[in-house]
């Protein structure tokens, strides 16, 4: 047993002697210490996400675009041009807004990517019956239509 030990231990870098690491095992344990840890590019939902592309890992529906993210989170994506103010701004304007919705237990949580803006906004806690009554913004009919918000029967 002791000699698999010593192996397993050589494997990865360490030896024992005397049952303590030696100084070289202390050394790279150190070491290891020092790296920077990787910051999440935002948090949604209780989840860190590094980048944008972990929100669409896995298209669901060919015809709508709704995906599951890394966590396994049915997400809809809506894409929203800038807004234009001439003919000249309409030709040759190529940037988009980016409208994630991660469904979640108690409603919804709405993550906003710009093409040329590198904060991320993140509004939580955003109740399907929000959508459903208030139909402030055009997005309520498309999460309606994407089935991810049901009208409630009387």
């Amino acid at each position: 047993m002791k000699k698999f030990l010593e192996e397993f231990l050589k494997l990865i870098g360490c030896t024992m002697e005397n049952g303590k690491q030696d100084k070289r095992a202390e050394q790279k344990s150190d070491e290891a210490e020092k790296k920077p840890v990787r910051k999440p590019l935002f948090v949604a939902a209780g989840k860190e996400y590094y980048s944008e592309k972990q929100l669409t890992m896995l298209r669901v529906h060919l015809l709508e675009n709704i995906y599951r993210d890394c966590y396994g989170r049915r997400v809809l994506l809506i894409d929203e041009r800038y807004p234009t103010f001439d003919s000249y701004d309409a030709l040759y304007e190529d940037r988009y807004y980016h409208h994630y919705y991660i469904e979640t237990p108690e409603g919804f949580t709405h993550v906003r990517t710009a093409d040329d803006q590198p904060e991320i906004p993140v509004w939580e806690g955003i109740k399907a019956e929000d959508f459903i009554w208030n139909n402030k913004t055009w997005h309520s009919s498309l999460l309606k239509a994407a089935g991810l918000i049901r009208d409630e029967e009387k």
